[in-house]
């Protein structure tokens, strides 16, 4: 699942007032040697947020990263 798709996700459920906050649980980029590839880990995730700004997504959201 892209990047992108989890805060349409997020935000579609916001919209129809499913859901008041999005919390998102990736791993962290220490992970991905241990992981399948192409999973999105949490420094992508939160790129992507600071990249977007305040407009996108359009949702309250946690994103938490773990490592092992």
């Amino acid at each position: 699942m892209g990047r992108a798709s989890i805060f349409i996700k997020h935000a579609a459920d916001y919209m129809q007032d499913r859901i008041d906050l999005g919390i998102e649980i990736v791993p962290m980029k220490s992970m991905e040697r241990e992981m399948s590839s192409g999973l999105p880990y949490y420094e992508k995730y939160f790129h992507e947020i600071l990249r977007q700004g305040r407009i996108f997504p359009p949702v309250p959201l946690i994103l938490v990263g773990i490592k092992p």
